[in-house]
């Protein structure tokens, strides 16, 4: 117990002093943008880049990589079930993400957040919707990935949720591709499942379950490209064909019911 205590508090402080540096990096980076748009953005996502694969390494993620990784501008769609998802897919694709406005409000990880060019959208105002999908098909038409979660919130990875359509927008107005890939999470047999040790969901409150998250020894995580990209004449059956093709290959973390049912006691507990 001490030791899985002690590593927490470890990683917690190296990730702040890891993590430090960038930020500053990031931040000298931004007046550059006016200057030379393309350049400072490469330099962007190549700091963001090095970054995930250092906070890999610290929080003890084991990530593997499987199919080819997208290359061409576009959206990217994968499941979602922890804040960690941002760690693997940064690691492997250099891309902006699309995230919630209240992020940007957090201490310190809102100011990373903004730093790392992430596109910050409202999903509770129905009004938001065109700003947001504007602010999207701009950053396609400069050449971006950007990396999405449709289904607008996390699991505990018994399946993949019903995806939203509306920012599928996007990639109808940039007539490009979707990506897409699925996630997936294991831990050591003896651990607290990856369900409830990995997967951030429900009322989860966020620093007990990074604390929780961060006294794991390691985890392996597991990120599975898609062959083809998908296109379609419009949004929803963009969205319903994206699903499908994630679910056709999806790893679900908690397989059946009673487990899921475990998972919910145990969380309400």
């Amino acid at each position: 117990m001490f030791i899985e205590h002690a590593r927490a508090t470890l990683r917690l402080f190296s990730i702040f002093a890891y993590s430090t540096p960038y930020l500053i990096l990031q931040l000298m980076v931004q007046p550059f943008f006016k200057l030379s748009h393309g350049s400072a953005r490469t330099a962007q996502k190549y700091l963001t880049r090095r970054w995930a694969r250092g906070m890999a390494r610290i929080i003890g993620m084991k990530l593997e990589v499987r199919g080819k990784v997208p290359t061409e501008r576009g959206l990217i769609i994968t499941n979602h079930l922890s804040y960690v998802d941002i760690i693997a897919l940064w690691t492997a694709v250099p891309g902006l993400f699309v995230s919630k406005q209240e992020v940007s409000r957090w201490p310190f990880i809102g100011l990373f957040a903004k730093s790392t060019g992430s596109l910050f959208i409202d999903r509770d105002r129905a009004s938001d919707a065109h700003r947001s999908i504007s602010v999207i098909a701009q950053a396609i038409d400069e050449g971006n990935h950007v990396i999405l979660f449709a289904e607008g919130t996390t699991s505990m990875g018994a399946d993949v949720l019903p995806l939203k359509p509306s920012l599928l927008e996007a990639a109808i107005r940039t007539q490009t591709a979707v990506s897409c890939g699925d996630i997936f999470y294991e831990v050591e047999e003896g651990r607290t499942p990856a369900h409830l040790s990995i997967c951030w969901w429900g009322d989860m409150t966020f620093y007990d379950h990074l604390y929780g998250l961060f006294r794991l020894p390691s985890f392996k995580a597991l990120l599975e490209f898609q062959e083809k990209p998908l296109r379609a004449e419009n949004r929803k059956l963009l969205a319903a064909a994206t699903h499908e093709r994630i679910s056709q290959n999806f790893h679900p973390v908690v397989c059946n019911a009673e487990e899921q049912a475990a998972a919910l006691l145990a969380h309400a507990d």
